[in-house]
């Protein structure tokens, strides 16, 4: 059982290079080896760069995660022009505003996730298929529930979780485990949600520009919580 001196859960969005690639298609190195990751982050950069997103940051070298918060309105603007763009066609709907008329149903998720770090080390991040409606997981543990915190597809899909007293326990990709004090798990769960909610406040306002409506509130609750 490891030793815990810190611990954060950080708001992450995923960004597939190829999507911001304006049609080119750009060829990466053939490995995805660690050895190749400068090659994959010049990779990834030429990408971002086609679309505008010239000055973005990811939180590893050669990652497609990148930190919600430190996002800027113009990043935003790009990033989730091209997701609804992307929507529309390859979910082969009419126009964006069948997605508009019933988000819920239609409107995409938001890829990413959250990032643990615990002792200043990133510990666990969202591998695909997972994204920033995940927080109601994290919650759930926060609140004392026993069970898995989905992360996506990755070394480790799920982290197990079990509430003791004041303790927290946390179980990393099968062989790393944590033990907390619960009061700074639930801390660093309620900073993750407070950045969350005032970015989605700010993606908002994003959304009533590019989309040209003024219920934005709405469109990015139903693309979190789908209810």
């Amino acid at each position: 059982m490891k030793d815990i001196s810190n611990i954060s859960l950080i708001p992450v969005i995923e960004l597939e290079p190829q999507s911001y690639a304006n049609n080119r298609e750009y060829i990466g190195p053939d490995n995805s080896n660690d050895k190749f990751i400068d090659e994959w982050d010049k990779y990834n950069k030429t990408c971002y760069r086609d679309a505008g997103l010239k000055s973005i940051i990811p939180i590893e070298k050669g990652s497609w995660l990148f930190e919600l918060g430190k996002l800027s309105e113009g990043d935003l603007k790009i990033i989730f022009s091209t997701l609804f763009k992307e929507t529309v066609e390859h979910d082969e709907h009419e126009s964006i505003n069948e997605i508009l008329s019933d988000p819920i149903e239609y409107a995409p998720l938001i890829s990413g996730g959250y990032i643990l770090k615990i002792n200043d080390k990133i510990v666990n991040k969202p591998g695909c298929c997972c994204g920033l409606e995940t927080i109601i997981d994290w919650e759930a543990a926060a609140n004392g529930e026993d069970g898995e915190i989905y992360t996506g597809h990755d070394k480790s899909d799920l982290l197990n979780c079990k509430t003791e007293s004041e303790f927290f326990y946390l179980n990393v990709g099968g062989d790393e485990d944590y033990k907390m004090i619960k009061s700074d798990f639930n801390q660093s769960v309620s900073k993750a949600k407070a950045i969350l909610v005032d970015e989605m406040q700010r993606i908002a306002k994003v959304f009533n520009q590019i989309l040209k409506i003024n219920n934005g509130n709405e469109i990015i609750h139903a693309m979190l919580y789908k209810n």
